[in-house]
């Protein structure tokens, strides 16, 4: 199996492994939070998680599609309610799951949120486990950020 996208170099080509721009986005994020709220180490592994989450979706070949130019944008090739829905499948708060599904589009509502997650014909909650295996086996190896409670 091909390595994920993240997304295309553009006119010149190439592009970014999905996988790779997930650790730095999750490194980056946790190194942000670290110094907004020093000795916070929830607030540091939440930060984590969404960086991790933020575009679990794009592992869908309807996204790698999309960003080859090989099919038009729409329904089928949103992303970000993918990590959102595999936040709550893990029961990480949810102020990950707002963030990562507002990355782009700004923070959804609750009753967009919950729409999104649990009523999308796109069946987020089911699809997210089986990305998130797939980010599990590109990872190769490495810790995953610590279980946080809720708050």
């Amino acid at each position: 199996m091909s390595r994920a996208l993240a997304h295309t170099g553009g006119a010149g080509g190439g592009g970014h492994d999905l996988v790779d721009h997930l650790r730095d986005v999750a490194a980056r994020a946790r190194r942000f939070a670290e110094r907004a709220k020093p000795g916070d180490s929830d607030f540091a592994a939440l930060a984590e998680w969404a960086g991790w989450l933020h575009d679990l979706g794009k592992y869908r070949e309807e996204f790698q599609q999309y960003l080859l130019g090989r099919r038009q944008g729409g329904l089928e090739t949103q992303h970000a309610v993918f990590g959102a829905a595999q936040s709550r499948r893990l029961n990480i708060p949810w102020a990950v799951a707002f963030s990562v599904l507002g990355h782009h589009a700004g923070l959804p509502s609750v009753s967009q949120a919950t729409g999104e997650i649990w009523g999308s014909t796109l069946e987020p909650i089911k699809v997210s486990e089986a990305l998130a295996g797939r980010l599990g086996a590109d990872r190769e190896g490495g810790p995953w950020p610590d279980a946080v409670a809720e708050f």
